[in-house]
């Protein structure tokens, strides 16, 4: 279930816009329409139970892009297992103009809508994004309430032999699916196919926490 948590925060990350006059996303800007077919990241999600280690993972791939819309091929593995699930989404839409406060200063941002469909459900997140293509700040509802703005920026990590450059983000999930409630911390990036560099979540009662950290990722240009 965790699994499908990871691929409820990872469809909010987006990129900015070619033209804010327009007010027309870029897909040139986008973490995953910018690749080609055949683009993918693959997660593993690690937790430490009284009963051992368990883990989940999730596999993401760019299937099909046309007319604006997009296909990723979700496939989740979870104690043997698998569960695959097509999800569409279309280029985000304007919304506003707005601004974020990341420590002591403001940042200008535009709001961009996405939507995403699977076969039970449907996913809607706001994103805010800096005039640097700098996420700042998510809100999603659809099965799984995210709330996360920008702690750090320009974070550089390590995902596998790579460094990349990412915004640090810290917020609230809460699930009505999975009964879970808690913290999440995630790593946005541009530099990754879909967006996400790294995630953990905390849940308050009842839950141990688990990380999701890129095992592969390739970014078909």
């Amino acid at each position: 279930m965790r699994g499908l948590l990871l691929a409820s925060v990872a469809s909010l990350l987006v990129a900015a816009a070619n033209s804010q006059e327009k007010k027309k996303f870029d897909p040139s800007k986008h973490p995953w329409v910018k690749y080609k077919v055949g683009s993918r990241v693959c997660y593993k999600g690690v937790a430490n139970t009284p009963m051992g280690e368990v883990t989940n993972v999730l596999r993401r791939e760019l299937v099909k892009v046309a007319a604006g819309n997009f296909i990723i091929k979700e496939t989740h593995n979870f104690k043997g297992k698998e569960l695959t699930e097509m999800k569409m989404s279309a280029l985000p839409t304007y919304v506003k103009a707005d601004k974020v406060k990341v420590g002591s200063e403001e940042y200008p941002c535009h709001v961009w809508k996405s939507v995403e469909k699977g076969k039970t459900r449907k996913t809607e997140s706001l994103v805010w994004i800096d005039e640097k293509n700098r996420i700042l700040k998510v809100k999603s509802d659809g099965g799984e309430e995210i709330d996360a703005v920008a702690e750090e920026l320009d974070v550089e990590i390590e995902v596998g032999d790579k460094k990349v450059s990412c915004t640090k983000m810290e917020g609230t999930l809460r699930s009505s699916m999975a009964g879970i409630k808690g913290k999440i911390t995630l790593w946005a990036t541009d530099q990754i196919p879909g967006g996400m560099a790294k995630m953990i979540l905390d849940p308050e009662v009842g839950g141990v926490k688990m990380t999701f950290e890129i095992t592969e990722f390739e970014g078909k240009e």
